[in-house]
């Protein structure tokens, strides 16, 4: 039996996203196993941290988790500035979120 595939406006992502991760993405940070391993080891650290201190995750936490993941890809991929400029970013939304988060506390 033939089926026939429709194109769907949902191919488009799953394509260019099987692209990305069997080349570019592949090249620069290597086997999605290790990195993902790496990833997850610095995830833990913060995620039992937050919950030991809060008892939950809070945003600021989200942005040092993709800080770490930045971390990760630098060390892959060294001399990728799109990882540098994006661990500024989250460092910079962690602390607004931190503080933001404090003075929403104080408040409720």
């Amino acid at each position: 039996m033939v089926y026939l595939m429709s194109s769907r406006l949902a191919d488009k992502p799953i394509q260019e996203g099987q692209e990305l991760i069997s080349g570019d993405r592949h090249e620069e940070y290597g086997e999605a196993i290790q990195n993902m391993s790496d990833i997850v080891a610095g995830w833990n650290v913060i995620v039992t941290i937050a919950m030991s201190t809060y008892g939950k995750l809070m945003p600021f936490h989200v942005c040092l988790m993709m800080d770490w993941l930045k971390t990760c890809r630098a060390c892959r991929s060294p001399d990728k500035m799109d990882s540098y400029t994006d661990k500024v970013g989250y460092a910079g939304l962690a602390y607004e979120c931190a503080i933001k988060g404090r003075q929403d506390e104080k408040d409720s």
